[in-house]
């Protein structure tokens, strides 16, 4: 996969970490169950860490991986 792909895959996954507080806030408040922050959690955190890192770490890490290869002598 290429930088953009996986720059996209991680800005779907961070918006996808943002969407389990909506779906929170319908549980809590539209249909009035007795849920808690600490069961949607960790779904928004599994989602918004790679995220993030996908979207701003993998790029620079590949990067800097290519230009330490290139650099290093035959």
């Amino acid at each position: 996969m290429n930088e953009k792909t996986i720059a996209r895959l991680g800005t779907v996954m961070f918006f996808l970490g943002g969407l389990v507080w909506i779906i929170f806030a319908v549980c809590k408040y539209g249909f009035e169950l007795d849920v808690n922050v600490r069961q949607f959690l960790p779904f928004h955190l599994a989602a918004i860490i790679p995220g993030v890192l996908l979207r701003h770490a993998y790029p620079r890490l590949v990067r800097f991986l290519a230009g330490r290869v290139a650099d290093k002598p035959s």
